[in-house]
């Protein structure tokens, strides 16, 4: 049998993507540093600035890095979804993933099929104050 979709979005989860085991072992909490970060994906870490950038570079030894187009990808750590809206709409960035709520439905008009919803994995917590009734 095929496994269902919820299943296989969990798998892509990043909290459940492999590490080696020896590599943690050998540089302990620098295993994350560019220098000594092993991937598996089309990409490898190239430079990590915190709170301001991402890069990564395409690897070589990616089992299909004959069909990875794109060489370089920059993630720029945008805290703000209005500023990732007004960056994306000047050119400056090409993909944001988030909109903020209140301008959902005039983004839609205006960027029509520029502007993808889909589903998203994700955990909500609530918080109940069981000193007041009914809890």
């Amino acid at each position: 049998t095929q496994p269902n979709a919820a299943f296989l979005a969990m798998l892509a989860h990043p909290s459940l993507v492999p590490i080696d085991k020896v590599l943690v072992g050998r540089f302990g909490d620098k295993w994350t540093k560019p220098e000594h970060f092993v991937s598996s994906g089309a990409y490898k870490l190239s430079q990590w600035v915190v709170n301001e950038r991402i890069v990564a570079v395409r690897n070589p030894k990616y089992w299909d890095n004959a069909h990875t187009v794109i060489n370089k990808v920059t993630y720029l750590p945008i805290s703000s979804e209005a500023a990732d809206v007004n960056r994306y709409k000047a050119g400056e960035i090409d993909i944001a993933y988030t909109v903020p709520i209140n301008q959902f439905a005039q983004l839609k008009k205006t960027l029509g099929s520029e502007l993808d919803v889909s589903p998203q994995l994700a955990t909500y917590y609530y918080e109940f104050n069981t000193t007041r009734p009914p809890f």
